[in-house]
């Protein structure tokens, strides 16, 4: 077999696709807004054709008074539709209205906090310092940005704080003024018996109060599920803020 014959008989060899390159993941704030965009577009054209349907009934009870005038009113039925139709646009426009303002104010407090470092979680937003200060030092500051240290009131929101936290960080619950009573600082219910497997083992202790040294502020240590520990109130440490939506 001559050599033409081999290369004639050889397969061609399709040549191999290109590797598709990996789509950006979208980060999951970025996905809430664009939801949130998209609703807002749809509401304000719900507002837009409220709006028109309340206007054209208007010009027609309008039309009927100008012909009252003139002496050519229409039935006095007509006036009496226009007017009832319009009682029952305008309630649910109004509902409308206020679930358009609700929404605005969440979209905006979103794109806000997001852009000042606070991270979003389910329906909250947190913001972990950088700094240290006091308990009370720390609730000032909270309260200054419209929020308050935070609560913890499920086993998700728990694992989501000391999984983000690498250092220690006070968390809105005391029992200053009440001695082993807990509440948290921005009035949420204090579940004891949920509570109880975040406690780290043999805590909260109240340590050298026989010294009058009290432990009555409660920060979060990076670790595990089991990470509160009373500390006293003075201790400089990061804060953990929270914002509820």
């Amino acid at each position: 077999m001559d050599s033409e014959s081999i290369y004639i008989n050889l397969p061609k060899r399709k040549p191999l696709p290109k590797p598709s390159e990996p789509k950006a993941e979208i980060p999951p704030v970025y996905k809430n807004l664009r939801i949130l965009y998209a609703i807002l577009i749809f509401l304000v054209l719900l507002v837009v054709a409220f709006v028109t349907a309340i206007t054209i009934l208007h010009l027609g009870s309008w039309k009927n008074a100008c012909l009252s005038v003139s002496g050519k009113a229409e039935p006095n039925s007509t006036t009496e539709n226009s007017t009832l139709a319009v009682t029952m646009v305008k309630s649910p426009l109004e509902i409308l209205n206020a679930s358009y303002q609700e929404l605005h104010y969440k979209y905006w407090t979103i794109v806000k906090l997001s852009s000042e470092g606070w991270r979003m979680n389910d329906e909250n937003f947190y913001y972990f310092s950088s700094e240290k200060k006091s308990w009370a030092e720390a609730q000032q500051f909270c309260v200054s940005k419209d929020s308050n240290l935070t609560s913890v009131t499920s086993e998700k929101e728990q694992a989501f704080l000391f999984r983000t936290i690498k250092t220690s960080h006070w968390i809105g619950l005391t029992d200053k003024g009440s001695e082993g009573i807990w509440h948290w600082v921005d009035g949420s219910p204090y579940d004891e018996s949920k509570s109880a497997r975040f406690w780290m083992p043999n805590q909260p202790d109240n340590w050298h109060q026989e010294q009058g040294l009290t432990e009555d502020c409660i920060h979060m240590v990076p670790g595990d599920l089991r990470s509160w520990n009373d500390l006293n109130c003075n201790s400089k440490e990061n804060w953990i803020c929270k914002i509820s939506l």
